[in-house]
């Protein structure tokens, strides 16, 4: 396996390839989730948003006008509570660490609880700051 070296403000760091390569396949998996979620996000509250603009500049209304915003008015009514259920469905499709975890607290959630609350306690632990003679505060 070949190893490279890397400078890092933290200084230099040795990673191999596969480690480099897996690193780029989840930052472009992160990415990927990213743009795709803001994209559903705009799509879902652009009726909403269409609605609030028929609402402020219609002064006067017609019947087409007052057809045609009591069709947006449902649509952006649908679409803003679609945006809020669609999140947990995009992270399982496009997470594959959303599903680890998902599965670990379904499927076995005394494990989860114990290791989580232990990671607690842990890192209470740790973020205990002392002086230089040994004492909390």
């Amino acid at each position: 396996m070949r190893e490279v070296e890397i400078g890092s403000s933290f200084g230099s760091e040795t990673l191999s390839i596969s480690n480099m390569k897996r690193q780029r396949t989840r930052n472009q998996q992160v990415t990927k989730m990213l743009c795709v979620l803001v994209a559903v996000f705009g799509l879902c509250w652009a009726p909403f948003h269409v609605d609030r603009l028929i609402w402020s500049y219609i002064d006067t209304w017609s019947v087409q006008h007052l057809k045609v915003f009591e069709h947006v008015h449902i649509i952006s009514g649908v679409f803003f509570y679609l945006s809020s259920s669609i999140n947990p469905i995009l992270y399982n499709l496009m997470s594959t660490r959303f599903k680890e975890m998902f599965r670990r607290i379904t499927c076995y959630p005394n494990k989860w609880q114990l290791s989580h609350s232990f990671q607690m306690q842990l890192r209470s632990t740790l973020s205990k700051k002392t002086d230089n003679t040994g004492n909390s505060f």
